[in-house]
């Protein structure tokens, strides 16, 4: 695992059957197909489920909602949550040694990211 900030080239990593050992490069190859297989099938479960909900939407009117059994469906507007603006508080009388000094680091995590480079 990789320690770094900013983004990936992933075009510019290497390429696993010049660097790992053949039945490994045979593997990750497997993993990866698998992953984009799996990614393009959510994919599509996506858009399909948002299609749906389109049409749901249509359906509930002005209804608070609609339930058949078990199964619910709502839909509703919510306004924009609150931010706080950096702009707006030195616009305000904040300084910038002030923003910095509200700053901290949160915990480490790791990311794990699949790119199929084929698709936009």
């Amino acid at each position: 695992m990789s320690e770094e900030n900013g983004s990936i080239k992933f075009a510019d990593l290497p390429d696993a059957t010049k660097i790992l050992p053949q039945k490994s490069a045979a593997y990750v190859k497997q993993l990866l197909e698998e992953a984009a297989a799996l990614e393009e099938a959510i994919d599509a479960s996506q858009e399909q489920l948002e299609a749906i909900k389109v049409e749901l939407e249509v359906m509930q009117a002005d209804q608070p909602g609609l339930r058949v059994g078990k199964l619910a469906f709502v839909s509703r507007m919510s306004l924009g949550r609150k931010t706080l603006d950096k702009v707006l508080l030195m616009e305000n009388g904040v300084t910038k040694a002030q923003l910095d000094a509200g700053h901290k680091t949160g915990k480490p995590f790791v990311s794990r990211t699949f790119k199929n480079m084929e698709k936009k």
